[in-house]
């Protein structure tokens, strides 16, 4: 029926298909044809596409045979419940469906199944329930040759290996359950025909008979209960006229029941983990004659799909485009996670662009993109993972309690776009940069910078009955860093990576005065390491230690640090992509969160700004700031235009003492009363592990 109506005609360099109707159907449908634009004057596309038009209409087509002559349906003869029959061609059309979905994720991650990366479960059908602790673990009876009876308790698992032989209480105790099993199939039965329901290809009489329950569709039915309704088919009657003296009418040639779908689920899902052994090592696998049917009809709707891809890879190669420009940052020295995270974006952004080739892009495209980026839920990648971007924007558009990217984060990307084409440009692989030229029209909205904390929030922040409890010797299960890093942010307005990679020998006397030399590793030895210490600007500078610190202990701290031959000042995991920040970082959002102070304009790099304010309160130009808190000198930026000279250790030394912070009852947090209990709090911080 695929191939039996279409008609290719070209308008105003347009090909578009028309789709002749049934006459008897007519008048159902309200027209004699269908008239679809393909959108395209490329008759290679065309002819793909057509087929696809095809499908659809077909599917219409059915619908309208249903309605014409009323769909299978059974009516309880004292309920008056009424059930469904699936067709064979329905079910067919659910399958389509799924390899619909799975064909394109297997062309997407071919390289990463290649590589083990992705594997069977990943693309699998049936996913696991979650279970809590207490729900896996099961208890079964066996029987003795005693004749005695004992009970084990079994571990229920997930299953991820396919369809192989298992054995029964192999099946008994996997994740999912077959009961499961059957309630995902159903869902994703109702998730395809409410699909065709809301694109017109379907009766929605289906979708309401359905409901929430999946035994609404059955497959044999005892006459004495059940009548058949709405139903004239010839042939149909023919076969229940010849059954019409047996205890049951068994009409399995004409529909499906759920035990026999997830029959057919079994037997695709084997044929998936052929597919991803055939993708791994070449192998070719026998499908059945009912398979080969549904991968052609798939393989034909994502044509399209595929054969853009196979286009525009060679005129446009992204993927070696993107790893020549992070080769480029990588020797303008830019982290590695910085790299990630703008490889991420950029392919976020490409998906978007429906792959279209830089060349090819045009004002309309960045538009579009623009208001696809502000329909974007804000972390996307770790929320909808696998999922192709515009179907979560589609899905999520109109949902108001998930928060969306917000215009900085817009802005950001697109700003990152024109970077990449910059590149581009320069490297003359193209001829112009179409974002050079774009004004940013929707993301207006001015960004929130960092705001200082307040007087009442530094009291809520170093409260002695909730702040971290002073250590002055060297023991990591009480956690020191919780209670210096902050404390030294406070007063040196340090960045938060700076001080959690000191080492014990980056505390030192100079001039006789006690300070901290914050100093990323030299050229040479940062190439042999990977934990290696960086500062932002990559500048040096020594900062004199303020007494408040001094009297709290945290010389004595260094001190016993360093008589137990530590290297590191704090016992810090390092992580490629945080550096050593990732359990300080967790702790302090989480702990802002507990002592009331939600702002998204508070977070710990606000102490860089008390910094910043509380050298202009105390009377001091802004170099003092800067060469306390390491802003960058010459980048046009932060303190540029001000004296960039060196300023002695001792005036900087009085500077920081001047600090005292009265809110802060000092004596208190040094030396907490007996009679206070401490809540600590690590709930969003991940483990540490002690070197």
């Amino acid at each position: 029926m695929l191939n039996s109506y279409p008609y290719l005609t070209l308008r105003n360099h347009t090909y578009y298909a028309r789709i002749h109707i049934p006459n008897h159907l007519s008048e159902i449908a309200g027209r004699k044809n269908f008239f679809y634009s393909l959108r395209t004057n490329d008759y290679s596309q065309a002819i793909h596409r057509i087929k696809e038009a095809a499908y659809k209409t077909d599917l219409l087509i059915q619908s309208y045979e249903r309605k014409y002559r009323e769909m299978l349906k059974l009516r309880h003869k004292i309920t008056k419940d009424i059930k469904l029959c699936l067709t064979r061609t329905e079910v067919q059309h659910i399958f389509v469906m799924w390899w619909c979905e799975l064909l394109k994720k297997l062309e997407r991650y071919e390289g990463d199944i290649k590589s083990g990366k992705k594997t069977f479960k990943d693309f699998c059908f049936y996913r696991p329930d979650k279970l809590e602790p207490w729900e896996r673990v099961q208890s079964i009876e066996r029987d003795l040759t005693e004749g005695k009876t004992v009970s084990e308790e079994i571990l229920i698992e997930d299953v991820y290996d396919g369809y192989k032989t298992r054995t029964v209480e192999e099946e008994m105790r996997s994740n999912p359950s077959a009961d499961s099993q059957r309630m995902q199939l159903y869902e994703f039965i109702k998730k395809v025909l409410q699909r065709d329901v809301e694109n017109h290809r379907m009766d929605r009489e289906l979708i309401d008979i359905l409901q929430d329950d999946p035994n609404s569709v059955i497959y044999v039915f005892d006459k004495k209960q059940f009548e058949i309704i709405g139903n004239t088919d010839a042939e149909l009657k023919e076969i229940l006229e010849l059954h019409k003296d047996d205890d049951d009418y068994d009409i399995g040639y004409a529909i499906y029941s759920m035990c026999e779908m997830m029959d057919k689920m079994r037997e695709s899902e084997q044929l998936l983990l052929d597919k991803i052994e055939e993708i791994k090592n070449g192998k070719k696998y026998e499908i059945s004659m009912y398979f080969k049917k549904v991968l052609t009809v798939a393989e034909n709707l994502n044509q399209d799909y595929l054969q853009d891809i196979k286009i525009k890879t060679p005129s446009f190669d992204y993927k070696k485009h993107l790893k020549n420009w992070e080769n480029d940052m990588r020797f303008r020295k830019v982290t590695e996670k910085s790299i990630s995270n703008y490889h991420n974006k950029l392919l976020a952004m490409i998906e978007l662009l429906d792959y279209k080739g830089l060349d090819k892009i045009n004002k309309h495209d960045i538009e579009e993109l623009e208001k696809n980026l502000k329909l974007l839920p804000k972390n996307f990648k770790q929320k909808f993972k696998d999922k192709p971007l515009k179907d979560v924007i589609k899905e999520n558009a109109d949902k108001k309690n998930i928060e969306k990217l917000s215009d900085p984060s817009v802005r950001d990307y697109l700003r990152l776009f024109n970077t990449f084409a910059n590149f581009l440009y320069s490297e003359e692989i193209i001829y112009s940069n179409p974002f050079s030229r774009y004004r940013i029209k929707y993301a207006t909205e001015k960004k929130q910078s960092y705001e200082h904390f307040t007087d009442d929030e530094l009291a809520k922040i170093f409260d002695y009955r909730t702040y971290p409890r002073c250590v002055t010797e060297d023991l990591p299960r009480l956690h020191p860093e919780l209670f210096w890093i902050p404390l030294l942010a406070l007063f040196i307005g340090a960045r938060l990576n700076e001080l959690c990679q000191l080492d014990c020998a980056d505390i030192i006397k100079d001039e006789g005065i006690d300070c901290i030399k914050i100093y990323p590793d030299d050229r040479d030895v940062a190439a042999k390491l990977q934990n290696k210490k960086q500062t932002k600007t990559n500048n040096r500078r020594v900062i004199p230690i303020p007494q408040k610190i001094i009297e709290l202990g945290f010389l004595d701290y260094v001190k016993d640090r360093k008589k137990s031959k530590k290297k590191k000042l704090f016992e810090l995991q390092y992580n490629r992509n945080d550096k050593y920040t990732k359990y300080v970082s967790r702790w302090f959002a989480g702990y802002l969160d507990s002592v009331k102070i939600k702002s998204a304009t508070k977070v710990f790099h606000s102490f860089r700004h008390n910094l910043a304010q509380n050298m202009k309160v105390l009377g001091y130009v802004d170099s003092y700031a800067m060469e306390i808190g390491g802003w960058s000198k010459n980048d046009g930026r932060a303190y540029s235009s001000y004296n960039n000279g060196t300023i002695p250790l001792k005036q900087l030394k009085i500077a920081l003492d001047k600090l005292e912070f009265p809110m802060i009852d000092w004596k208190k947090l040094k030396n907490r009363p007996k009679d206070v209990e401490i809540k600590r709090i690590h709930s969003r911080a991940t483990k540490r592990i002690s070197k």
